[in-house]
């Protein structure tokens, strides 16, 4: 018996994890059991206790086991993800800048451009403007922008519309549909896209023009008001502008609301210039300009 026993823990540490292995080992201690039985009656005693020793090493096997298989599946998952982190990081990196209503905010961008952004504006600049092929930022809302010249170009992107200089001031408004651009010194060209065709058009120093939402220009036209851009001058600037239209830029402006009691009266239009240092003071020029009058309540106004 002694002979099986060593035969026995021989073939064990010789075990391998293949089912081909394990099937060998039980054929050979059954064997080994039928010549032992004719000889020894007490045999059975003596297999009940291999069998014993058989779980006990099928189990200490099994607890240290070598599981190469998901420990590669999480190194392989480490890596990936270092992978991901660093191509966003060199590719897709941005800064965001942001407005709430009745907030502005002045920028200085790292190729020395300045960018004041007025209320309920979001502008979107790439990590590096000076090392990029070409300067381009992402705007909704309202910006005046002080371009630094270089031999790249600075480009806004908006609602359809590129706005490309070289070294320029000038001011974007991209709200409601519409996009409104104002030269105040050197040139801009203004590229637009829609209904299947591009189209372009330069302006000059004291220029303007409107982009309509079908994607094409209206006219362009001369900046007559030295407050142009108004809300960098505290000033209301209306162009056969509605009612509706100068209420919005009010509650923007300002971070109140305004409520209208009848839906005709929002369709009114307007031309001139309103004093908008505060709310009350250009809601007051609005009313006397339209005939209406307003009434406060809390940080409500209804115009009536």
């Amino acid at each position: 018996m002694g002979l099986l026993l060593r035969k026995f823990q021989d073939l064990l540490s010789r075990r391998s994890d293949h089912a081909s292995d394990s099937a060998k080992l039980d054929e050979t201690v059954r064997n080994s059991f039928q010549r032992t039985k004719s000889i020894n009656p007490e045999t059975d005693a003596q297999w009940f206790q291999l069998q014993r020793r058989i779980a006990q090493v099928d189990t200490t096997t099994a607890r240290y086991r070598p599981r190469l298989i998901p420990r590669l599946a999480f190194a392989l998952s480490v890596m990936a993800l270092a992978a991901i982190g660093v191509y966003y990081f060199t590719h897709d990196s941005s800064f965001v800048f942001s407005t709430q209503r009745g907030e502005q905010r002045a920028l200085t961008l790292d190729d020395g451009s300045e960018v004041t952004l007025s209320y309920s504006t979001k502008l979107v600049v790439p990590s590096s403007l000076r090392s990029a092929t070409s300067r381009r930022v992402s705007l909704r809302g309202e910006a005046f922008f002080r371009v630094r010249s270089s031999n790249t170009p600075f480009i806004v992107s908006t609602s359809g519309v590129d706005i490309e200089v070289v070294g320029t001031e000038f001011n974007v408004r991209a709200r409601e549909s519409m996009v409104e651009v104002g030269v105040i010194e050197g040139s801009v060209n203004v590229r637009t896209f829609g209904g299947g065709r591009d189209s372009s058009v330069l302006l000059r120093q004291r220029q303007m023009v409107v982009v309509r939402q079908d994607g094409f220009a209206r006219r362009v036209e001369e900046i007559s008001s030295s407050h142009y851009p108004g809300w960098m001058h505290g000033k209301l600037l209306l162009n056969r502008s509605t009612l509706f239209s100068a209420i919005r830029e009010i509650e923007m402006r300002f971070g109140i609301t305004i409520r209208f009691t009848s839906q005709r009266s929002r369709s009114d239009v307007i031309t001139g210039i309103v004093d908008a240092q505060d709310a009350e003071a250009a809601l007051r020029a609005l009313c006397a300009l339209t005939g209406k009058s307003f009434k406060r309540e809390g940080d409500i106004y209804t115009v009536f």
